[in-house]
């Protein structure tokens, strides 16, 4: 008895007055013993709960920011088993830490994405110290190309240029400028290297290859005197193809040099096809072009003609072509036929292109469809049930022909209770957990990409599906793209803001589906997406464009900040994306304008007039509308399925020129 009214001589641990009584009347009628229990039961510390740890997790930080570590050590002693508690240990370190405690602090939370930052402001510190020994001893093998170089110097520091000679040569011939750190190898290379003339040369007509003007231009200077001249010449013909004819007149011996040759017919044939080719044949039975550099120069003038819209290219050219089955100017071929709806040479052409890409998708649709204007129904039947196979586009429009179900494939994976648990207990899981519960997303993501890529496939689709469950729709999305697994298309197609987006729809004469298509097509569902030419939000709107909307609704807008609001973005695009269908009729030159802006489409009609929606889809000049329109259609085709709806590719797929 006397040990429990000792206990309760201490400092009450509760405020409640009547537990104390409570207490103090068992204490009369317990034994000694049992009343010793009770008080130790009372004075035990109960375990923190989650939201307590979140809150002193906070309180510790405060306190390391303003330098009051004795609080900072009181509390963070609380928190030793909180998953955040890793990065108060990091912030402590980056206050004040030996040699020793880094070393600690690695050891102790080995391959993090804490340990990498720590491990590299550390090499970095030693490199800057030049403690090249210490440097070995800490550095492990990294993707990052500053610290690697540092690594390859000390090391060649310790033993000789032979040892690193690899590396080095490695790094040098990038058609990229390096890190400064690099320039400690590459000086040793410059100096002991046995092939340096050699190397110099390879990265200098590689940064040419590689259109970085600069990067050559500044490669010239570490030439000898007599190489540089001839360097100019390269230089000349990069900036100057049209001055092609007279370099070769002036120096005989490039006519002999197919880099040279290379260089300036590529160079030239993007303007100036014609005047490319003539100047090619002549020197092709002279010259020893690898096959490289004559499918790089075939592919070079069929973009040019193809930019041109010139169809009848020279016999020998066509030939060569065939010859070396180069699938870019045979696809070239293929297309300008197909705008002309010359079936018979749509046919002949894809015939030509090499079996691999001849039973791509895309071209065994065209080639089903020249089948079938050229009266080979059952031709036409087997090539489009191959292509129908394909979830995509092309795999669409052939299920249409061939009257087969659209092939949707969706299979979503069973996910057993043990694997869920396993994901859910890992460290780095948690750490996202805990820093998205406290609105830290961006260091979130960081460690969940750290996270996922430390996974295996299976891993990952159980982790990607746990994301979803928890909300981070968007993480969840952007993760897809490490799966090798298609098959799950609420994966891959979320919805969100659906209310919102059922009633915009429904406000603008739209189909839900397109609404969503066009969103995961612009923004992947990021509401804080700008694009490099200044859209922002959900569905991409510029800020002029939204400001010309607005008035039209009479909605007040005030500054681009708004368009990171998803609802008043969505209201914006799909008020913009109504009026385009509207204004065109169709829903394909909807989609189109609202990529390339109505007046684009306006020129395209002009000039092609009156197409089947299929030719005139695969036509559109720029390549960039004519992928975001078949990856609109598509993914508009799968919403509407996830929707369970009944897709139809007639809503979309009717004759341009027509209105429906």
């Amino acid at each position: 008895m006397l040990h429990l009214f000792i206990c309760l001589g201490r400092k009450p641990i509760h405020k409640d007055m009547r537990r104390q009584i409570l207490l103090k009347k068992i204490a009369i009628i317990m034994s000694p013993l049992l009343a010793i229990m009770v008080c130790h039961a009372q004075l035990k510390p109960q375990p923190l709960t989650v939201e307590q740890q979140r809150l002193l997790f906070t309180q510790a930080e405060s306190a390391l920011k303003e330098n009051n570590l004795h609080s900072y050590h009181t509390i963070s002693r609380k928190l030793q088993d909180y998953p955040l508690y890793p990065y108060l240990h990091y912030q402590a370190l980056n206050k004040t830490a030996s040699p020793q405690d880094i070393k600690s602090f690695l050891r102790t939370y080995p391959d993090t994405l804490l340990s990498q930052r720590i491990r590299k402001k550390q090499l970095l510190k030693l490199a800057k110290q030049e403690s090249w020994g210490k440097f070995i001893q800490l550095y492990e093998t990294t993707d990052n190309t500053e610290i690697n170089c540092y690594y390859y110097h000390a090391k060649q520091m310790s033993e000789n240029y032979a040892s690193i000679q690899d590396d080095a040569r490695r790094l040098w011939l990038q058609a990229k400028s390096q890190p400064d750190s690099c320039d400690l190898i590459f000086s040793a290379l410059l100096k002991q290297d046995p092939e340096r003339d050699q190397l110099i040369w390879k990265r200098f007509k590689l940064s040419l290859e590689s259109y970085q003007y600069p990067l050559a231009k500044y490669v010239t200077t570490l030439l000898a005197p007599g190489d540089k001249t001839l360097a100019e010449q390269y230089l000349l013909v990069y900036r100057f193809p049209t001055q092609l004819k007279k370099i070769l007149k002036r120096h005989s011996l490039l006519k002999n040099d197919p880099d040279f040759l290379t260089l300036g017919l590529i160079r030239l044939a993007k303007k100036y096809p014609d005047t490319a080719q003539e100047i090619w044949q002549p020197y092709r039975d002279i010259t020893a072009f690898s096959a490289k550099q004559e499918h790089e120069i075939l592919k070079a003038l069929a973009k040019g003609y193809k930019r041109k819209k010139i169809q009848n290219t020279p016999q020998w050219l066509d030939t060569l072509a065939i010859k070396l089955q180069d699938p870019s100017y045979l696809g070239f071929k293929a297309e300008m036929a197909l705008a002309q709806e010359q079936w018979q040479q749509v046919n002949d052409w894809i015939e030509q292109l090499p079996d691999e890409e001849k039973s791509s998708p895309r071209w065994q649709y065209w080639h089903a469809r020249s089948a079938e204007k050229l009266a080979q129904p059952a031709k036409a039947q087997l090539l489009f049930e191959h292509a129908a196979t394909s979830r995509n586009y092309y795999g669409f429009l052939a299920a249409v022909h061939s009257e087969q179900p659209f092939p949707m494939k969706h299979h979503p994976k069973i996910i057993e209770a043990e694997e869920k648990t396993w994901i859910q207990q890992q460290k780095g899981f948690r750490l996202v957990e805990e820093l998205y519960q406290l609105k830290r997303f961006q260091e979130g993501n960081q460690e969940w990409w750290f996270f996922i890529n430390r996974l295996n496939q299976s891993q990952r689709y159980v982790a990607i599906n746990l994301a979803k469950e928890k909300g981070w729709d968007r993480l969840a999305l952007a993760s897809t793209m490490k799966l090798d697994y298609k098959d799950d298309l609420s994966l891959r197609f979320p919805f969100q803001y659906n209310d919102f987006i059922f009633q915009q729809a429904k406000n603008n004469q739209l189909k839900p589906a397109l609404i969503f298509a066009l969103i995961r097509q612009e923004s992947l569902f990021r509401d804080n997406a700008v694009s490099r030419a200044g859209a922002r939000g959900l569905m991409q709107v510029m800020p002029y464009t939204a400001k010309r909307i607005a008035r039209q609704l009479d909605i007040n807008y005030h500054n681009g900040e708004q368009l990171f609001d998803p609802q008043f973005n969505i209201t914006l695009g799909a008020h913009y994306l109504g009026t385009l269908h509207r204004k065109q009729g169709h829903p394909i030159l909807a989609i189109a304008s609202y990529n390339a802006g109505p007046h684009r489409i306006s020129r395209w009609l002009a000039a092609r007039p009156g197409l089947p929606a299929d030719i005139w889809v695969e036509t559109i000049p720029f390549r960039e509308t004519r992928e975001y329109v078949k990856h609109v259609v598509t993914y508009a085709l799968i919403y509407d399925y996830l929707l369970g709806n009944q897709p139809r590719l007639n809503h979309f797929m009717f004759h341009v020129g027509e209105k429906k």
